[in-house]
């Protein structure tokens, strides 16, 4: 059973050099396997026992785990080199994980994140570990899985384990980026698609054999399986702004080992065989474990598991002195649902092969061939009563959250002869060649209202034979059919924002260009097609380009890279209107409160009826302006309207229209401060004061700690745009200080107005809603998700000191 260069010579010197003790000597050595057949598809697993006699004399008996590739004549072996999944364990045990230990221990963690590793041989494809059993780590059954004790123990473990490796990653960045990209799904590859064809297609097979199943579910999935491993290839992918790590990547009741107390209560956890770790998010491992190793009650309590791992997570993170970003817990809870094709596929394939009990053979070409060995073997996976039940359970909540259907997330007619004449006129190679596209969402479900955003990778090849891939975002209109779209083409949303890539961003770009005014407005557009209402822009990600915490909000630098990255807009903006004045056609002279349009009427009025429905509920609001605001409610939309009037002596330039958190993009030096930042989104832009972009921006994105700061920032931004002007060669007038911020009080309204929205973008429960009318409608659903937004401290304290504010200056009251 010993491999015959695995003598007692080869084992003395590797404990000789594990224990310090070059006076060691190996007595005897002996083996056996250390799994049954069927339980370890990757690897062999062999027990050795060492009898040896240390420095002292005294005489010991230990087990050590081998473990070695499976023989280069199994049938899984090549599946497994081109996955090169012996390696990255290897280099797991021998450098990564004994890294991450010590980020921990130093930390002052004890728990152990893996077995000691005696010896890593890379030339033999081999490690020799310790053995854990006698240190009374044991594995719980698979068959009945875990209970709620045993899965969060798993959960803090998965914490730390994330934890660890997003701090190495920050220490050695390097270590983690080339051995670490591949995995089950890797688009690149082509070994593990047979094997997850062939599992789905049993799956599928089983579904058609139960007429209640079959009638509803059948059609549905044999769609899906042709594009199958791309769907869950989009559930590994990350987004710059996704918290990534390394995850274990296999974790499942089998892969992690437990220690009791005397009373059988499970104390402490292990994880084991690490041959499948990637860099992805977080999430992928919770998909994994929840679909793989739960009790169908404590799979119940996802959502809580979630939360669980999410506050394990950043505890971990804190004690560790973690210094970079992280998501709110609705951000984290939205990778993770993201990620939720990840279940369709493990829970319904691999976990029946988890808790198989039957007496066919186990051998890995019957897990997915269609042989009539394979045949065999795969049905009577799904025997077992326990995941009959589950399949019944999961398969009604999968189709009614949409991962049944099988779309592409590509348009039909967004084909590589499409892109590609595209692409060389705006790279200007007329040999460059598309190769092939494939694409994911590039926002999540409630993330946008007004727009579909994808996400688009293209391989192409340029005219000097070199090969590229870049990712490119896919900005189009909404279905006609969908209930906000009316409003949206009624204001001319999409005919404005595509005016403005194709010429005003452009046009205002030079401007600044040839004016010496350095830094980019936005992204690029790579073409803006008005027949589909689409346009394909640059992708700033891969320029490491992010958005700030929308939930933090900004602090002063922050905001005043803002602020001046607006004077620049708005200075273009002016000298724009001056001397092109024809491409800022009728629609740049419409916005929300336009008299002439009805469609945001509605909207506006819901949700402040949403609005007083929150001040009536806080007693002292509700005395001191309940009554004040429900006689405003008729008004708004006309003291909106005023809010955009601009008088002839009036500076008036092109706004943004909707400046917050989330439609700017920062850029950031080593040390994590912001450096530039860019503008997207512009739906919304529209001629009037530059004051409307400020008060909008202020009241939804500034900090609270820096609200008494408005005025040196109204200050700082004025001065910032009189500087840009003036390089500019501005002809007109510019308004002095004083009159500056007196068109700045003017339009003072406008933070009530914009204060409707900031519950909204603020928002971080669990409350979630892709029906743009929940926000304003009051149905039960809008209802719901109205108070849900305003059930915060945060928005209580902003309500009070902005209802304050604008009581103060009489803005309460019906205006003349």
């Amino acid at each position: 059973m010993l491999p015959n260069w695995l003598t007692e010579e080869y084992i003395q010197k590797a404990l000789r050099s594990f224990y310090k003790d070059e006076q060691l000597r190996v007595l005897k050595l002996w083996a056996k396997p250390a799994t049954e057949k069927g339980e370890n598809f990757i690897g062999v697993m062999t027990r050795i026992y060492v009898e040896f006699e240390p420095r002292d004399g005294s005489v010991e008996k230990k087990s050590y785990i081998l473990k070695q590739a499976v023989p280069s004549d199994a049938p899984q072996a090549r599946i497994f080199a081109e996955y090169d999944v012996y390696n990255r364990e290897l280099e797991m045990y021998d450098v990564v994980l004994p890294k991450m230990s010590q980020i921990l221990e130093e930390a002052g963690f004890t728990d152990k994140l893996m077995a000691k590793a005696i010896i890593v041989d890379h030339s033999r494809t081999i490690m020799i570990l310790e053995d854990l059993a006698p240190l009374r780590y044991t594995n719980a059954d698979r068959v009945k899985q875990l209970d709620l004790t045993h899965t969060k123990l798993v959960l803090d473990m998965l914490a730390k384990f994330h934890a660890a490796a997003i701090i190495l990653n920050q220490r050695e960045p390097d270590l983690l980026s080339h051995n670490y990209a591949s995995h089950f799904f890797s688009r690149e590859k082509e070994g593990y698609e047979e094997v997850f064809i062939g599992l789905f297609r049993a799956f599928i097979r089983y579904v058609k054999t139960k007429p209640n199943l079959s009638s509803r579910y059948a059609a549905k999935l044999e769609d899906i399986v042709t594009n199958l491993m791309d769907y869950a290839g989009r559930s590994v992918d990350v987004e710059e702004k996704d918290l990534q790590t390394l995850v274990h990547g296999d974790c499942w009741t089998t892969n992690v080992m437990y220690q009791y107390d005397d009373e059988g209560n499970p104390t402490t956890v292990l994880p084991i065989d690490f041959q499948f770790s990637t860099w992805t998010s977080p999430a992928v491992d919770l998909h994994y474990f929840f679909s793989t190793s739960l009790k169908t009650d404590v799979k119940e309590l996802e959502t809580e598991l979630v939360q669980y791992h999410y506050y394990a997570l950043k505890r971990t993170l804190e004690a560790l002195n973690f210094k970079g970003v992280f998501p709110s817990l609705f951000e984290y809870q939205l990778q993770f649902e993201r990620r939720r094709f990840l279940s369709v596929v493990i829970a319904n394939t691999f976990q029946p092969i988890m808790v198989y009990e039957g007496c066919e053979d186990p051998e890995f070409v019957n897990l997915y061939q269609d042989t009539p060995e394979g045949v065999k073997f795969q049905d009577s996976m799904y025997e077992n009563e326990e995941i009959q039940r589950r399949i019944d359970t999961i398969l009604p909540i999968l189709d009614a959250k949409g991962f049944l259907d099988a779309h592409s997330m590509l348009p039909n007619w967004l084909t590589e002869e499409y892109l590609q004449p595209r692409l060389r006129t705006y790279y200007n190679d007329d040999r460059l060649k598309v190769l092939k596209i494939w694409s994911k969402a590039a926002t999540g479900k409630g993330e946008n209202f007004v727009g579909i955003m994808t996400r688009i990778y293209v391989n192409y090849q340029l005219g000097d034979g070199s090969v590229q891939e870049k990712s490119y975002i896919v900005k189009q209109a909404l279905p006609e059919d969908v209930p906000q779209a009316e409003v949206f083409f009624e204001y001319e949303l999409y005919t404005r924002e595509m005016d403005m890539y194709e010429f005003v961003l452009p046009k205002m770009q030079k401007l600044l260009h040839e004016a010496g005014i350095s830094g980019r407005l936005t992204a690029d557009a790579i073409t803006v097609d008005r027949e589909h209402s689409t346009m394909i822009l640059e992708d700033l990600a891969p320029l490491k380009y992010v958005n700030a915490d929308r939930v933090k909000l900004l602090d002063l630098p922050h905001t005043k890279l803002t602020l001046e990255m607006l004077a620049k807009f708005h200075a273009a903006g002016a000298v724009l209107k001056q001397r092109h004045p024809e491409l800022l056609t009728k629609c740049f002279y419409t916005h929300f409160f336009s008299r002439d349009k009805k469609g945001y009427t509605e909207v506006y009025t819901g949700m402040f009826r949403a609005f007083l429905r929150f001040v009536n509920g806080q007693p002292n609001l509700k005395k001191s302006y309940g009554d004040k605001l429900a006689k405003l409610s008729s008004h708004i939309m006309e003291y909106g309207a005023r809010v955009f009037d601009v008088e002839e002596n009036e500076l008036q330039t092109l706004i943004h229209g909707d400046c917050w958190t989330t439609n700017v993009m920062f850029h950031y030096d080593a040390e994590g401060s912001p450096q530039s930042v860019v503008a997207i989104d512009f739906q919304l832009g529209s001629c009037t004061s530059p004051a409307v972009d400020l008060h909008y921006f202020l009241t939804t994105s500034l900090r609270e700690e820096f609200k008494d700061r408005e005025s040196e920032l109204v200050v700082y931004h004025y001065n910032a745009l009189k500087r840009n002007l003036e390089k500019l060669s501005y002809t007109g007038l510019i308004p002095s200080l004083q009159e500056y911020q007196v068109q700045f009080e003017r339009r003072r309204f406008m933070s009530l107005l914009a204060n409707l929205f900031k519950p909204i973008m603020i928002y971080n429960g669990s409350e979630e809603t892709s029906d743009f009318s929940s926000l304003y409608k009051e149905t039960p659903e809008g209802i719901r998700y109205q108070n849900a937004v305003y059930d915060s401290d945060v928005v209580l304290r902003n309500t009070t000191n902005l209802l304050a504010l604008l009581d103060s200056k009489k803005l309460l009251d019906i205006q003349k």
